[in-house]
């Protein structure tokens, strides 16, 4: 695998904040709380594109039935990540390799912790090259700008201390979820990186 893993890593680890970060909060804008119920439902899914300075990533999450289901795109490199039944999958279907690690079991994310978050404001201002209202929540150091136009949710903005900002534009938020987009392969190199950070394979295949 390539340094290209490595960032989608950082970036994915930004998109499940920002996403999981909702199910806990308890204090909603008028116009965000239905969206919020959609992640409630555990039933959906989301195809974005993330910017991070002059970076730019495509990515698709699915949820449904306690799994969860990524796929992450930048130009020729593809990368997937199914979470399931306690184990995350990262699937790199160019080179035929699979990482496994443990999850946290009862968790949706498994990647980090849920926090509340708080709404504190709303406005307008610049997302993708438009002017939008917002919502604005705060949870520690970091802001979550939520953009919205009429009756739907079009992007998420994470203003952070340790990462910057980092704009994810909605293409598609719905209830809808392919039952195949939590299809592991057979057949693949096999990874297992239960032991973390000590283990061996999981350092060559970052130093790749």
């Amino acid at each position: 695998m390539t340094s290209y893993l490595k960032k989608t890593i950082i970036m994915l680890m930004i998109t499940t904040l920002s996403a999981g970060l909702l199910w806990s909060q308890s204090t909603f804008g008028p116009k965000t709380e239905k969206f919020i119920k959609i992640y409630e439902s555990g039933t959906f899914q989301m195809k974005t594109t993330m910017r991070a300075g002059n970076e730019s990533s495509e990515m698709e999450m699915y949820v449904k039935d306690n799994m969860i289901a990524m796929i992450l795109t930048d130009g020729k490199d593809r990368v997937r990540i199914v979470q399931k039944d306690s184990k995350s999958y990262m699937i790199d279907d160019k080179e035929r390799q699979i990482a496994i690690t443990p999850v946290e079991q009862g968790t949706v994310q498994g990647i980090v912790d849920t926090e509340e978050i708080k709404f504190i404001s709303s406005g307008s201002t610049n997302f993708n090259g438009k002017t939008y209202l917002y919502e604005e929540y705060i949870s520690d150091a970091d802001r979550l700008l939520f953009f919205v136009d009429g009756d739907r949710l079009i992007g998420i903005r994470t203003i952070s201390a340790e990462v910057g900002t980092v704009d994810m534009i909605i293409h598609t938020f719905e209830s809808v979820v392919p039952e195949h987009t939590f299809d592991v392969p057979a057949g693949y190199q096999i990874y297992d990186l239960s032991d973390l950070p000590e283990n061996e394979d999981f350092l060559r295949l970052l130093g790749n």
